[in-house]
């Protein structure tokens, strides 16, 4: 009969070939595993740096809208106020051209 192949290497002979490879394997596994771990700290780090400038805008912006809503508010306000004097001045000024013109069309009658 024909000798039989073990099916298994050897264990016990370390610098067998498919052991070699499987080291092999190994270290490029753990060395791309460091890449990637230093790759993800290096995105972690750069979404906090994106955050923090994030966060600014953020305050810049609610800023902003605060400021031009109390900007609108006094805006309102004074235009009321103003009119409020000033319309009531219009008013008696009108009243007044509208007594004068009807002085004048008196005058004028007889």
């Amino acid at each position: 009969m024909s000798a039989q192949r073990p099916s298994q290497p050897a264990k016990d002979n370390p610098t067998h070939p498919l052991n070699e490879q499987i080291m092999q394997s190994l270290m490029e596994i753990q060395r791309e595993l460091s890449s990637v771990a230093t790759k993800t700290d290096r995105v972690i780090t750069d979404i906090g740096r994106l955050d923090d400038r994030l966060d600014k805008v953020r305050s810049k912006i609610s800023r902003f809208e605060g400021v031009t809503f109390g900007t609108g508010i006094v805006i309102v306000l004074f235009a009321s106020m103003l009119w409020w004097l000033v319309g009531d001045q219009m008013t008696q000024i009108r009243n007044q051209l509208h007594s004068f013109q009807q002085q004048q069309q008196t005058n004028i009658a007889p």
